[in-house]
Protein backbone atom coordinates (compact mmCIF):
# COMPACT_ATOMS: atom_id res chain seq x y z
CA UNK A 1 0.00 0.00 0.00
CA UNK A 2 1.37 3.61 -1.07
CA UNK A 3 -0.30 7.39 -0.52
CA UNK A 4 0.51 10.28 -1.98
CA UNK A 5 -0.66 13.71 -1.76
CA UNK A 6 0.52 17.66 -2.34
CA UNK A 7 -1.55 20.41 -0.99
CA UNK A 8 -0.07 23.36 -1.74
CA UNK A 9 3.57 23.03 -0.87
CA UNK A 10 3.12 19.78 1.06
CA UNK A 11 4.11 16.46 -0.08
CA UNK A 12 3.53 12.84 1.79
CA UNK A 13 4.28 9.49 0.03
CA UNK A 14 4.28 6.26 2.74
CA UNK A 15 5.32 2.54 1.27
CA UNK A 16 5.64 -0.20 3.16
CA UNK A 17 9.81 0.43 3.59
CA UNK A 18 10.06 4.05 3.04
CA UNK A 19 8.08 7.47 4.35
CA UNK A 20 8.81 10.79 2.36
CA UNK A 21 7.23 14.13 3.73
CA UNK A 22 7.46 17.43 2.72
CA UNK A 23 6.24 20.71 4.54
CA UNK A 24 6.77 24.01 4.32
CA UNK A 25 6.39 25.74 7.75
CA UNK A 26 7.66 29.52 7.37
CA UNK A 27 4.02 30.52 9.13
CA UNK A 28 5.11 29.21 11.91
CA UNK A 29 7.48 32.54 12.45
CA UNK A 30 5.63 35.00 10.98
CA UNK A 31 5.28 38.24 13.90
CA UNK A 32 1.73 38.75 15.01
CA UNK A 33 -0.36 40.75 12.53
CA UNK A 34 1.10 39.73 9.64
CA UNK A 35 0.77 41.16 6.45
CA UNK A 36 -1.77 43.91 7.33
CA UNK A 37 -0.27 45.43 10.84
CA UNK A 38 3.57 43.88 10.48
CA UNK A 39 4.66 43.70 6.99
CA UNK A 40 8.09 42.87 7.68
CA UNK A 41 9.37 39.18 8.67
CA UNK A 42 12.76 37.52 8.94
CA UNK A 43 11.89 34.28 7.55
CA UNK A 44 10.36 33.73 4.06
CA UNK A 45 10.65 29.94 3.30
CA UNK A 46 10.73 27.06 5.74
CA UNK A 47 11.10 23.72 4.60
CA UNK A 48 11.56 20.64 5.83
CA UNK A 49 11.75 17.11 3.69
CA UNK A 50 12.29 14.23 5.60
CA UNK A 51 12.46 10.58 4.71
CA UNK A 52 11.83 7.73 7.04
CA UNK A 53 13.13 3.80 6.17
CA UNK A 54 12.74 0.90 8.27
CA UNK A 55 15.41 -1.15 6.26
CA UNK A 56 17.18 -2.33 9.42
CA UNK A 57 20.88 -0.99 9.83
CA UNK A 58 23.31 -3.22 10.49
CA UNK A 59 21.29 -6.24 11.01
CA UNK A 60 19.39 -5.09 13.94
CA UNK A 61 15.59 -6.00 13.77
CA UNK A 62 14.58 -3.18 16.12
CA UNK A 63 16.53 -0.19 14.43
CA UNK A 64 15.18 2.39 11.97
CA UNK A 65 16.57 5.63 9.93
CA UNK A 66 15.85 9.25 9.53
CA UNK A 67 17.08 11.76 7.64
CA UNK A 68 15.91 15.61 7.83
CA UNK A 69 16.69 18.33 5.77
CA UNK A 70 15.65 21.86 5.98
CA UNK A 71 16.00 25.04 3.52
CA UNK A 72 15.34 28.26 5.10
CA UNK A 73 15.53 31.44 3.15
CA UNK A 74 16.03 34.97 5.27
CA UNK A 75 15.29 38.43 4.90
CA UNK A 76 18.67 39.32 6.00
CA UNK A 77 22.00 37.63 5.87
CA UNK A 78 22.98 38.63 9.53
CA UNK A 79 20.13 36.69 10.91
CA UNK A 80 20.72 33.76 13.32
CA UNK A 81 19.70 30.02 12.26
CA UNK A 82 19.87 27.18 15.05
CA UNK A 83 18.41 23.38 14.46
CA UNK A 84 17.12 22.47 17.53
CA UNK A 85 17.32 19.14 19.58
CA UNK A 86 15.56 17.37 22.35
CA UNK A 87 16.15 13.86 23.62
CA UNK A 88 15.10 13.77 27.23
CA UNK A 89 18.50 12.86 28.68
CA UNK A 90 21.74 14.68 28.37
CA UNK A 91 23.82 13.39 25.01
CA UNK A 92 27.27 12.20 24.33
CA UNK A 93 28.34 14.32 21.73
CA UNK A 94 31.56 13.73 19.68
CA UNK A 95 32.22 16.18 16.88
CA UNK A 96 29.32 16.45 14.81
CA UNK A 97 27.63 13.44 16.05
CA UNK A 98 25.13 12.94 19.14
CA UNK A 99 23.66 10.41 21.39
CA UNK A 100 20.67 9.87 22.78
CA UNK A 101 19.43 7.03 25.01
CA UNK A 102 16.24 6.39 26.71
CA UNK A 103 16.23 3.20 28.54
CA UNK A 104 16.86 0.35 25.99
CA UNK A 105 16.72 2.25 23.06
CA UNK A 106 19.05 4.80 21.65
CA UNK A 107 19.09 7.88 18.89
CA UNK A 108 22.05 8.49 16.65
CA UNK A 109 22.36 11.77 14.87
CA UNK A 110 24.64 13.45 12.80
CA UNK A 111 24.95 16.96 11.58
CA UNK A 112 26.04 16.44 7.74
CA UNK A 113 24.94 20.25 7.03
CA UNK A 114 26.27 23.11 7.81
CA UNK A 115 29.60 21.00 7.38
CA UNK A 116 31.91 21.22 10.07
CA UNK A 117 29.07 22.34 12.40
CA UNK A 118 29.34 21.58 15.93
CA UNK A 119 26.88 20.47 18.40
CA UNK A 120 26.53 22.57 21.30
CA UNK A 121 24.47 21.31 24.30
CA UNK A 122 22.64 23.73 26.24
CA UNK A 123 21.21 23.31 29.83
CA UNK A 124 16.98 24.61 30.05
CA UNK A 125 15.65 26.49 31.66
CA UNK A 126 18.52 28.99 30.29
CA UNK A 127 19.27 32.40 31.54
CA UNK A 128 20.16 33.13 27.97
CA UNK A 129 16.86 35.76 27.13
CA UNK A 130 16.12 33.36 24.63
CA UNK A 131 12.64 34.26 22.38
CA UNK A 132 9.79 32.26 22.07
CA UNK A 133 11.39 30.12 19.40
CA UNK A 134 14.10 29.00 21.51
CA UNK A 135 12.02 28.78 25.21
CA UNK A 136 11.24 25.55 26.45
CA UNK A 137 11.00 25.81 30.15
CA UNK A 138 10.47 22.26 31.92
CA UNK A 139 8.51 21.80 34.67
CA UNK A 140 9.63 23.61 37.95
CA UNK A 141 12.29 21.80 39.66
CA UNK A 142 13.73 19.70 36.64
CA UNK A 143 16.16 20.49 34.40
CA UNK A 144 16.07 19.37 30.13
CA UNK A 145 18.90 19.80 27.75
CA UNK A 146 18.63 20.65 24.29
CA UNK A 147 21.28 20.42 21.17
CA UNK A 148 22.00 23.73 19.19
CA UNK A 149 23.44 23.28 15.84
CA UNK A 150 24.17 26.94 14.66
CA UNK A 151 24.05 28.45 11.08
CA UNK A 152 27.15 30.36 10.00
CA UNK A 153 26.32 33.73 9.20
CA UNK A 154 26.72 35.61 5.56
CA UNK A 155 24.28 33.81 3.29
CA UNK A 156 20.81 34.40 3.41
CA UNK A 157 20.37 30.68 2.44
CA UNK A 158 20.91 28.16 5.05
CA UNK A 159 20.62 24.31 5.12
CA UNK A 160 20.57 22.22 7.52
CA UNK A 161 21.01 18.13 7.32
CA UNK A 162 20.69 15.50 9.64
CA UNK A 163 21.30 11.66 9.61
CA UNK A 164 19.47 9.96 12.40
CA UNK A 165 19.73 6.23 13.43
CA UNK A 166 17.60 4.55 16.59
CA UNK A 167 18.55 1.25 17.74
CA UNK A 168 19.23 -0.75 20.50
CA UNK A 169 21.24 1.42 22.82
CA UNK A 170 23.80 -0.69 22.99
CA UNK A 171 24.40 -0.61 19.08
CA UNK A 172 26.99 1.23 17.25
CA UNK A 173 25.65 2.13 14.11
CA UNK A 174 28.05 2.92 10.99
CA UNK A 175 28.54 6.46 10.67
CA UNK A 176 26.33 8.43 8.08
CA UNK A 177 28.24 10.98 5.66
CA UNK A 178 27.55 13.35 2.85
CA UNK A 179 27.31 12.81 -0.67
CA UNK A 180 29.69 14.41 -2.62
CA UNK A 181 28.05 17.07 -4.45
CA UNK A 182 27.54 20.93 -6.21
CA UNK A 183 23.54 20.99 -6.22
CA UNK A 184 22.46 18.44 -4.55
CA UNK A 185 22.88 17.88 -0.57
CA UNK A 186 22.42 14.06 0.68
CA UNK A 187 23.29 11.43 3.24
CA UNK A 188 24.81 7.96 3.25
CA UNK A 189 23.75 5.92 5.73
CA UNK A 190 25.19 1.97 5.35
CA UNK A 191 23.70 1.06 2.62
CA UNK A 192 21.35 3.56 1.45
CA UNK A 193 21.77 7.08 -0.21
CA UNK A 194 19.29 9.71 0.36
CA UNK A 195 19.27 12.92 -1.98
CA UNK A 196 17.87 16.21 -1.69
CA UNK A 197 17.55 19.51 -4.07
CA UNK A 198 19.91 22.24 -2.48
CA UNK A 199 17.80 25.03 -4.12
CA UNK A 200 14.05 23.84 -3.41
CA UNK A 201 12.05 21.30 -4.99
CA UNK A 202 11.97 20.71 -8.49
CA UNK A 203 8.82 22.55 -10.76
CA UNK A 204 9.95 20.65 -13.73
CA UNK A 205 12.48 18.30 -14.56
CA UNK A 206 16.12 19.74 -13.85
CA UNK A 207 19.65 17.27 -14.04
CA UNK A 208 21.09 15.77 -10.84
CA UNK A 209 24.10 14.59 -10.64
CA UNK A 210 26.02 13.44 -7.43
CA UNK A 211 29.07 10.80 -6.02
CA UNK A 212 27.83 7.96 -3.30
CA UNK A 213 30.11 5.06 -2.08
CA UNK A 214 29.45 1.67 -4.05
CA UNK A 215 28.34 0.66 -0.61
CA UNK A 216 25.48 2.85 -1.03
CA UNK A 217 23.29 0.58 -3.37
CA UNK A 218 19.80 1.79 -2.62
CA UNK A 219 18.78 5.66 -3.46
CA UNK A 220 16.55 7.84 -2.38
CA UNK A 221 15.79 11.05 -4.40
CA UNK A 222 13.69 13.58 -3.47
CA UNK A 223 12.92 16.59 -3.90
CA UNK A 224 12.11 15.73 -7.82
CA UNK A 225 8.76 17.46 -9.90
CA UNK A 226 5.77 14.77 -9.27
CA UNK A 227 5.52 12.31 -12.62
CA UNK A 228 9.09 13.67 -13.85
CA UNK A 229 10.67 11.63 -16.45
CA UNK A 230 14.80 10.73 -16.15
CA UNK A 231 17.17 8.84 -17.69
CA UNK A 232 19.39 7.61 -14.69
CA UNK A 233 22.94 6.26 -15.45
CA UNK A 234 25.40 5.25 -12.44
CA UNK A 235 28.95 4.79 -13.36
CA UNK A 236 32.09 4.06 -11.73
CA UNK A 237 34.15 7.33 -10.56
CA UNK A 238 37.83 6.64 -8.95
CA UNK A 239 36.27 5.31 -5.65
CA UNK A 240 32.89 6.77 -5.82
CA UNK A 241 29.63 5.91 -7.74
CA UNK A 242 28.46 8.85 -9.86
CA UNK A 243 24.46 9.16 -10.09
CA UNK A 244 23.02 11.71 -13.01
CA UNK A 245 19.62 12.48 -13.56
CA UNK A 246 19.27 13.66 -17.54
CA UNK A 247 15.18 15.06 -18.01
CA UNK A 248 14.34 12.74 -21.04
CA UNK A 249 10.87 11.54 -22.54
CA UNK A 250 12.39 8.74 -24.02
CA UNK A 251 11.24 4.75 -23.73
CA UNK A 252 14.21 4.43 -21.08
CA UNK A 253 13.05 7.67 -19.12
CA UNK A 254 12.20 6.40 -15.04
CA UNK A 255 9.37 8.55 -14.15
CA UNK A 256 9.05 9.89 -10.45
CA UNK A 257 6.41 8.86 -7.70
CA UNK A 258 3.68 11.44 -7.69
CA UNK A 259 5.48 12.84 -4.73
CA UNK A 260 8.49 13.54 -7.12
CA UNK A 261 10.52 10.95 -5.17
CA UNK A 262 12.60 8.49 -7.33
CA UNK A 263 14.40 5.30 -5.73
CA UNK A 264 16.68 2.72 -7.74
CA UNK A 265 19.21 -0.10 -6.15
CA UNK A 266 22.76 -0.71 -7.67
CA UNK A 267 25.08 -3.51 -7.77
CA UNK A 268 28.81 -4.61 -7.84
CA UNK A 269 30.56 -1.98 -10.05
CA UNK A 270 27.83 0.68 -9.60
CA UNK A 271 25.88 -1.06 -11.99
CA UNK A 272 22.16 0.25 -12.15
CA UNK A 273 19.43 -2.48 -11.82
Amino acid sequence: MSAAREPGRERLLDQIALVDALADYASAFNPAGYPNDHPQRSIVRAEREMVFSRTPVDAVASSARVVVYDRITLTKPSYGVTFLLHGGSEPEIHGNGMRFTAGKSAAFATTLVPIAATPVPVHEPTELGDGPYYANDPPEGTTSIRVEVRSPHGDVERRFLHAIVVSEADARPPAAVRVDAQDVDGAVIEDEAYVFARAGVQVRAMPVTYRAPPAAVRHVVASLPPGGRYVVRVERDGAWCRVSFDPSQNGDARATSSAGVMSFETGPGCALR
